[in-house]
């Protein structure tokens, strides 16, 4: 983002041949949601349940309009009598969105949790059908896709548990740093997963890996983790070391990797000429400090947070933030340096052939 804003030639009086920054980034948010095109949904109107399931891979398209080498995971939903409701990607997006509604979902449980015997047990089932609608809802496949593919490798129905779980891997596959990607892509031995006949499939695999692609990562976790795993939360982090330890990754490495990537990107990020970037990314490495990987809940009072806007515009500051943190940020002028960039992205993209 910072180099993609900073190569506005009106703003910072740099030349055109750093502009090429503008329509990567450009790109890579087109991406992160895949395109309409990718979610393929039938006009079956019979979604009753139990959904059948099955993985497939394709690829993307080049700007040409040719099949490029950039492959995509889709998962293929069928209702109880096999027939296709839609085909969703396993994108970015929906690795970012499952690990936010797995705290939605650890707050409103404790919420509950909290509540007299008597009316818990209501709000429990309540809720739980809130979840299952949810998940069930084929216009947002793409959402849910991450909490599908844990539940139907671990063969678990608690719809709540599932979510919690699902926030940890998320964690794990958000914070796994692109040499791990790298090395996982040369060196893991895929073949002794999915055995022999299946070159093609494991191929596909791994040139996702190369590109750095959380979905595929995903995916691989959920399929190695042990039976049974999703009986706790220490046995979930014990078979996520397990998972990673049959891909040749240790965990603590991992964790040592994506500290000193998180270092050298900020190192570079704090020779923006961006202010409110710079002090953005350095909240969010004391964060990356602060967090536990291996607990579904984040510990919302002492991360260093913003204010929240409300609907019509005011700033409210809902958690307790940090002294001369981000609580102190100007969401308004924030908006205003960011909008001229995207600004420019945005122009500067569509005089791209």
């Amino acid at each position: 983002m910072a180099k993609a804003y900073e190569s506005d030639n009106r703003r910072f009086n740099v030349k055109e041949d750093v502009f090429f920054q503008a329509k990567q980034f450009s790109d890579f948010l087109r991406f992160i949601k895949l395109p309409s095109y990718f979610t393929d949904k039938s006009t079956i109107t019979n979604v009753s349940r139990p959904w059948t399931y099955r993985e497939s891979i394709g690829n993307r398209f080049n700007s040409f309009g040719k099949v490029s080498l950039h492959p995509v995971l889709f998962t293929q939903f069928g209702n109880n009598k096999g027939e296709q409701i839609v085909r969703s990607p396993v994108s970015t997006l929906s690795i970012l969105e499952c690990s936010a509604m797995s705290q939605e979902v650890a707050c409103n449980i404790d919420l509950i949790m909290g509540l007299e015997q008597g009316v818990r047990g209501v709000d429990i089932r309540l809720y739980t059908q809130e979840l299952l609608d949810y998940i069930y809802n084929k216009d947002l496949t793409e959402y849910s896709v991450c909490a599908h593919l844990l539940a139907n490798f671990q063969k678990n129905s608690d719809i709540a548990l599932t979510f919690r779980s699902c926030g940890i891997i998320c964690r794990y596959v958000l914070n796994t740093p692109s040499v791990v990607y790298k090395n996982l892509a040369e060196n893991a031995d895929l073949l002794s997963v999915f055995g022999s006949g299946c070159e093609e499939w494991v191929s596909k695999i791994k040139q996702g890996l190369e590109l750095c692609e959380p979905g595929f990562l995903y995916y691989l976790i959920c399929k190695l983790l042990p039976t049974n795993s999703l009986e706790s939360i220490t046995s979930l982090t014990r078979g996520l070391n397990e998972a990673y330890k049959l891909l040749g990754i240790e965990v603590n490495n991992l964790r040592t990797e994506a500290k000193s990537e998180f270092k050298i990107l900020l190192a570079q990020i704090n020779k923006s000429q961006l202010r409110n970037i710079i002090k953005i990314s350095n909240s969010g490495y004391k964060n990356f400090e602060m967090i536990n990987w291996d607990k579904a809940s984040l510990p919302f009072d002492t991360l260093d947070l913003p204010p929240a806007l409300l609907g019509d515009s005011s700033p409210i500051q809902i958690f307790p933030g940090v002294e001369k943190g981000l609580r102190t940020l100007d969401l308004e002028q924030l908006f205003e340096d960011m909008i001229e960039g995207q600004s420019w992205v945005e122009r500067f993209s569509e005089a791209c052939a």
